[in-house]
């Protein structure tokens, strides 16, 4: 270590509080950001003053001329031995037109120069005498003395029309100057905020490192110790413990806890194993579990849907019969194929509209379904067979021996969570008796509720049943948006 870094000044900084330290490097930094950015906005605003400064002097004569000349126009009409009561009332506003631009115009000894101070003064002596003319037009009756006027007018406005070219000309002259003193000042300024930008930059990096070098560095090297243990290698070198400030100390309890871990290592090891042992054993009795509920079949299911799909087959010929026996065969697919642990919430509504086609042919329409669903929470990962099990339940046990029913399929996204609720209207059941709950008109064990709730447990969401005799059922399923996998 270099002897910059051994002197008072570093040990004191060293034993400094790393908010203080944050805190004195972001003001820093913040203050030469704001020199930078107010001399950058001092700049544009400089430019744009002076931009419209040369701007307005522009438009002030061009908006003049471009009155004077409407008026010229509008009298042309006037004078006409026809003209309407319209156009001389266009006539009029445009002369008042003229005269509000050229108030605007007003010679100005203290801003003007000489050359526009004599110009000014000689369009404004023109103008009053064009307005006397102006109005003793307006106030002959006599045709041929109107056209004599007219043409004084005219006469007039060419003198007063070249004037305001000569003003317009000496402005453009004038605004050139400005323009070659206003490029000169801008590249000197520009060159003045790159230097500004080079100073910032260079304190920007000086601060950066000195943050680098007595925060992060340090937190680095704590954070790959702590990877290192995380790794299970606890014979690494103890960490530096020369600061007082929060970094030494975090450096001196974590070299007591590395020394601790060394010591109970080898019980924890043991401990680990067994309980990874105990946790494998767990998760396969649940797979198996699972995957024997999920390899079952119903044989009265099959049987009765079979026979309604043949029945249909005679009578109606193939396409429905066709239709039925596909979604038939994708619900024999889906349960006993495949191997996926989890699948979209959509596949498994889809399983359940398939299902819901067959029991519809077997009941003969007095079952229906309505499926609710929001279409960002289809594509959420579920355990597979959580839907259909409850709707079976639903038509098995509440439904089937009603002269109709409906079962009501909601999907929500709640933020957090998709909710799934799926209602009947059937004859209900007491709850005490959910798990392994017989129909006592088949005598069939149907896949039980109780085995969705353990495992929506399992996967990180909740299952809860409520129900109440000969008031229906309602299945509330809450599913975590995202899962973390162990």
């Amino acid at each position: 270590m270099d002897t910059t870094w051994t002197t008072k000044s570093h040990r004191r900084w060293l034993d400094y509080p790393i908010r203080k330290k944050a805190a004195l490097l972001m003001g820093v930094l913040l203050c030469v950001m704001w020199l930078i950015v107010f001399a950058i906005v001092a700049q544009l605003q400089s430019v744009s003053r002076a931009s419209g400064g040369i701007m307005e002097g522009y438009i002030e004569i061009t908006n003049f001329m471009n009155a004077f000349s409407a008026e010229n126009i509008q009298m042309e009409a006037y004078v006409r031995p026809a003209h309407t009561e319209e156009e001389e009332l266009n006539y009029v506003d445009a002369a008042q037109l003229t005269d509000r631009y050229l108030g605007q115009m007003q010679p100005d000894l203290d801003n003007d120069s000489h050359e526009e101070y004599m110009l000014k003064r000689a369009i404004t002596n023109a103008m009053v005498r064009y307005r006397a003319d102006h109005n003793h037009l307006l106030e002959i009756m006599d045709r041929s003395e109107t056209i004599e006027q007219y043409l004084l007018l005219q006469r007039q406005a060419t003198y007063i029309n070249q004037y305001s070219w000569d003003l317009l000309q000496l402005r453009l002259l004038a605004g050139e100057e400005r323009w070659r003193l206003l490029a000169e000042a801008n590249r000197r300024n520009s060159r003045l905020i790159v230097l500004y930008m080079g100073c910032g930059t260079a304190i920007s990096i000086l601060v950066v490192l000195l943050l680098l070098r007595s925060i992060i560095t340090p937190l680095s090297n704590l954070g790959r110790a702590a990877d290192a243990i995380g790794k299970g290698d606890y014979e690494q070198p103890p960490l530096p413990e020369d600061r007082k400030d929060e970094i030494g100390r975090t450096a001196h309890s974590f070299n007591l806890m590395q020394n601790q871990v060394r010591r109970t290592f080898r019980a924890m090891e043991r401990e680990a194993e067994m309980e990874k042992e105990n946790a494998r054993i767990s998760q396969a009795l649940q797979e198996s579990r699972y995957a024997e509920l999920q390899s079952q079949v119903n044989p009265h299911f099959l049987f009765n849907t079979l026979n309604t799909i043949a029945a249909l087959a005679a009578e109606e010929g193939a396409p429905y019969a066709e239709d039925l026996i596909l979604r038939l065969s994708k619900f024999f697919r889906y349960s006993l194929e495949s191997r996926e642990k989890t699948v979209k919430l959509g596949t498994e509504v889809q399983v359940v509209r398939d299902y819901m086609e067959l029991m519809d042919a077997r009941f003969a329409g007095k079952i229906n379904m309505v499926i609710e669903e929001e279409e960002r929470a289809l594509e959420t990962e579920v355990p597979r067979f959580i839907l259909q099990p409850v709707v079976e339940n639903a038509i098995i046990h509440g439904l089937k021996d009603m002269p109709s029913g409906e079962i009501h399929l909601k999907i929500s996204d709640t933020g957090d969570v998709v909710q799934i609720q799926i209602t009947d209207d059937g004859c209900g059941f007491d709850t005490s008796v959910l798990e392994g709950r017989v129909s006592s008109a088949t005598g069939h064990t149907s896949v039980g509720l109780e085995n969705i709730m353990e495992r929506m447990k399992l996967f990180g969401g909740s299952a809860q049943v409520e129900s109440t005799p000969g008031e229906g059922t309602r299945v509330t399923i809450r599913v975590p948006k995202e899962k973390t996998d162990d």
